[in-house]
């Protein structure tokens, strides 16, 4: 069963419901109302079964290094969404600079249900649409393979982009949960380098199958997910490799002359399925271009996540 977004609510109705669930004595409700304060004149609905929503969201904070102090009405929200059982509802999401919020309402979005409000990792950015979620960061070494060999490959450079000085490092994680838990993570990083006029080149750490990895880089290698306290599995074959060199040549960011690099892959299951590892990459090459253009993060990783879940 997956969510569907796919109506609105006036933002009037949404303080509404949130004003009643603060009187309900919902503490994130209020927060709720700060963040819809500033909001716009709709918002998105999505819909699902009340158990699986109570489902994505256990996993979510099933990693998460002291839940209850970064949670609100979690002790609340999860009983009432356990006992309305597999009715469809509604719910959106809200956003301050600090907390995020899920209000549930019912399908017909006249009534409230819940909310629950969890604390906002304060450099890392983080969006959900469906069953996927994204997070991203500015890069660090976490999952960085120092493989002997890359792959290599090239296209021409869009000739319309202006040429850049700018150098680009950062990290992405897709995530994809379900009323188990978290069925697949992938965490991608690397860099764009700006280059002379010609062509926009990309490397991605290999190996071949044959090659013994070193000993820090093992099947054993582990670092922590972008999302919480989950731990993700480092290393990348040679398989992943020819997949996520694919998918840079199909769809690379859109940026001018120069060099891409991928160099950084964790990941739960280990051994992800190449449409995953295309996913992941691509994330990565939406946010890159983003971070050139200027352009709202959030927005552009919307668009590319609605082609996800249908």
């Amino acid at each position: 069963m997956v969510t569907r977004a796919n109506r609105s609510i006036l933002l009037s109705d949404a303080l509404q419901l949130c004003t009643q669930l603060a009187e309900a004595n919902w503490e994130s409700a209020g927060i709720a109302i700060d963040a819809l304060s500033v909001g716009s004149d709709m918002i998105p609905v999505s819909e699902a079964e009340a158990n699986y929503l109570a489902g994505i969201y256990e996993a979510k904070f099933q990693g998460l290094e002291d839940a209850a102090g970064q949670t609100l009405d979690s002790d609340r929200f999860f009983p009432v969404l356990r006992s309305v059982g597999r009715r469809q509802v509604s719910f959106f999401v809200t956003r301050t600079s600090g907390w995020e919020c899920l209000v549930v309402i019912e399908s017909d979005l006249r009534a409230p249900l819940a909310v629950l409000g969890w604390k906002r990792k304060t450099n890392v950015l983080t969006v959900h649409i469906g069953d996927f979620e994204v997070a991203m960061q500015k890069y660090d070494e976490r999952a960085r393979l120092e493989f002997s060999r890359s792959l290599r490959g090239s296209r021409p450079a869009d000739s319309a982009i202006a040429p850049s000085s700018t150098s680009m490092r950062w990290l992405t994680e897709v995530r994809r949960t379900g009323v188990e838990g978290v069925i697949e993570s992938l965490l991608v990083g690397g860099s764009y380098m700006p280059g002379e006029l010609g062509p926009l080149e990309f490397k991605v750490p290999y190996q071949e199958p044959e090659e013994q990895q070193p000993e820090e880089h093992t099947a054993d290698a582990s670092c922590l997910s972008l999302f919480d306290q989950t731990q993700l599995a480092v290393g990348l074959s040679p398989s992943g490799a020819d997949s996520a060199m694919e998918s840079l040549l199909r769809e690379p960011p859109r940026v001018p002359s120069g060099l891409v690099q991928l160099d950084s892959f964790a990941s739960i299951p280990a051994a992800p399925l190449p449409t995953s590892i295309s996913r992941a990459v691509n994330c990565w090459g939406v946010v890159i271009t983003a971070v050139h253009d200027g352009a709202l993060i959030e927005a552009q990783l919307r668009q590319l996540m609605r082609g996800w879940v249908g």
